[in-house]
């Protein structure tokens, strides 16, 4: 991302943030990949986060100042900087990376344990009524089979999907999956073979029963019944267009990821083998086209 592009994003995220909503950012960026202007942003977004946050040292680059220790605004190459072990794995891509710190999120409350929808919605974390968050509003505007995926880590065995990170809207939570196996049968059930394909198959064939019974059902209703029908069929419809476009995604895979098997995939609390689990499972679904926007 040259100077420019930037600073540019950077103007963009602080007129947003100072608005009810994220929307206005996140449909300035999708404009500008559908248009092809502004060659460096990227078409997938990925947002990690770390419960608790992390310290400026973990991600500051040798030679550089951490914010607190300047008062001045200053942008520096990192080409020849030796990066920090928590970002080391990214020293081959340095050309391609920007690194943006000094960013407060006093914003959230006062200090919490976790900022909650707050740290990606850039209000209060203590708000009764959550708002949309960024990848939220990304998602809307770069949609996928999947229009956000959101895969969690968790130290309790019971948690399975849990909402407290993503939101599409105001009191709209987002789904953070936090068992690798039920995550991968959601998304890769249509590219596997055995139980887990004849499962996936068989979920596939009845939901187009049950849209065709309810096709069949509202000829013989009333205007007004068939609208509240309409509801129903709708989410049938919708959910067997989804099976589909799974099962044809699925060849897209092919090889080109590291490949699971579900039942080696960790279960109960997670550790670091639940974290490298759910990183190739984004990492699958990045690469097969099944969304553009992933939160961990």
């Amino acid at each position: 991302m040259s100077s420019s592009d930037r600073r540019t994003f950077l103007r963009r995220a602080s007129l947003a943030s100072g608005g009810a909503s994220l929307s206005p950012l996140a449909q300035s960026l999708g404009a500008s990949i559908r248009s092809g202007d502004g060659p460096g942003i990227p078409q997938r977004f990925v947002f990690f986060l770390h419960g608790n946050g992390i310290y400026p040292r973990h991600i500051q680059p040798e030679g550089i100042l951490i914010p607190a220790e300047t008062d001045r605004l200053e942008e520096a190459g990192i080409g020849g900087r030796e990066l920090p072990p928590a970002i080391s794995p990214l020293a081959p891509h340095k050309d391609r990376l920007t690194i943006v710190n000094g960013l407060s999120s006093r914003v959230t409350g006062p200090p919490l344990h976790s900022a909650d929808f707050g740290a990606l919605g850039c209000y209060s974390a203590r708000a009764k009524i959550y708002d949309e968050t960024i990848d939220g509003a990304l998602a809307k505007v770069l949609p996928g089979i999947f229009p956000h995926v959101g895969l969690g880590v968790s130290d309790r065995a019971y948690d399975s999907v849990i909402y407290n990170v993503s939101a599409e809207g105001k009191g709209k939570g987002l789904p953070t999956q936090c068992q690798p196996a039920l995550a991968f049968q959601r998304l890769f059930a249509g590219s596997t073979s055995g139980d887990a394909r004849k499962a996936f198959d068989a979920r596939t064939n009845v939901l187009d029963f049950l849209a065709e019974d309810v096709r069949g059902l509202r000829k013989e209703l009333n205007p007004a019944e068939k609208q509240k029908l309409d509801y129903y069929l709708g989410a049938f419809e919708a959910m067997a267009a989804r099976q589909e476009a799974l099962a044809k995604a699925a060849a897209g895979l092919d090889g080109r990821w590291k490949q699971l098997d579900p039942a080696q995939l960790p279960e109960g609390a997670g550790g670091f083998a639940h974290l490298d689990a759910q990183m190739d499972i984004a990492a699958g679904a990045l690469i097969a086209g099944l969304t553009n926007v992933v939160t961990v």
